[in-house]
């Protein structure tokens, strides 16, 4: 028998061309794993030109293209990675959760001087947005619909409707109003959900001159500042828009009475036009207490809500000058 073919006809292999046997077996795997396993696969083409070695064929890697490493490729610049913009989502406020950030998102908004007049202190800023959560106003809703009159927090009209409409408690609303010049009268009617009546609130020309409220007079006389008084244009809305003036108090009436719980006590800012409690004193701050403690927590997006913990602003009255109306 031929000593150099097996039985079934196969050649032999020699122990010398054990190796480079072996090695060529190893480049068949190495092929395989390439995409599958790309790390396994360069760790048997390692194995597979030790074997070469072995074999003393210094050339197998260029005579045996598959035992070569995979040709190198440039790689491109790194790809950041960019927040998507999702169309049509719905904008959340950032809503502070303790008195700390309140009083930081507060003196940002008095700094930026994007407070409405009559907030024209941080701590003014600081009420307005603490009262507008305790009703469900975000704090910049809050700066314009919370107003700070006779040193008490005070609600717009218009806010204080778009709170009773979201409420779901609103089933009627109607405002009007009816008649000509000094007959005029604002009309309001509302009926909540559940209760069998609607309410309809009047006030007229007669009860807005009774008040003190009625202005006819194109120049007045305004109290400055610094003391005395001096002439200017009558800028009052009881002077300048006196039907929607009607409207609004006869609305105040309206919503206070049969939405308490919604508005949480609050007078509307319209009923105090020309009222003496629009005059105030003047406060200033005397030190922050939360200077130097580094940002502090500010939730984004969870619902509006009254802050708690200890610690507040401290407010001095320094003089008790009047503002000007």
């Amino acid at each position: 028998m031929n000593d150099q073919v097996h039985e079934d006809g196969a050649p032999k292999t020699s122990e010398a061309d054990w190796p480079s046997t072996l090695a060529g077996v190893a480049l068949e795997i190495a092929a395989n794993l390439d995409k599958a396993n790309p790390e396994e696969a360069e760790m048997v083409r390692a194995l597979a030109k030790r074997l070469f070695d072995a074999a003393q064929l210094p050339a197998t890697v260029e005579a045996h293209p598959a035992a070569a490493p995979p040709p190198y490729v440039q790689p491109s610049a790194p790809v950041t990675q960019k927040t998507p913009v999702a169309a049509g989502s719905h904008p959340t406020a950032i809503v502070p959760t303790d008195m700390d950030s309140a009083w930081r998102l507060a003196t940002a908004v008095h700094k930026a001087g994007m407070t409405p007049y009559g907030i024209d202190t941080p701590e003014k800023a600081m009420i307005a947005i603490m009262t507008g959560l305790e009703v469900g106003l975000p704090p910049m809703m809050a700066m314009q619909g919370i107003a700070i009159i006779g040193n008490r927090p005070t609600i717009w009209g218009d806010a204080a409707l778009a709170l009773v409409r979201s409420s779901g408690l609103l089933e009627e609303f109607e405002e009007y109003v009816d008649g000509e010049g000094d007959e005029r009268v604002g009309v309001c009617t509302a009926k909540r959900v559940g209760v069998a009546k609607s309410i309809t609130t009047r006030f007229s020309v007669a009860e807005a001159k009774q008040a003190g409220l009625w202005q006819t007079e194109a120049v007045v006389q305004k109290r400055a500042k610094g003391g005395g008084t001096y002439e200017a244009k009558n800028d009052s809305p009881w002077f300048k828009y006196q039907s929607r003036m009607l409207k609004m108090r006869s609305r105040g009436f309206t919503l206070r009475d049969l939405f308490t719980d919604v508005l949480k006590g609050l007078y509307l800012r319209e009923e105090f036009y020309g009222s003496p409690e629009e005059e105030k004193p003047e406060v200033t701050r005397v030190s922050d207490p939360f200077a130097g403690e580094g940002p502090r927590q500010i939730t984004v997006g969870s619902s509006p809500m009254a802050t708690t913990g200890a610690g507040s602003p401290e407010l001095v009255p320094v003089s008790s000058s009047k503002e000007s109306a």
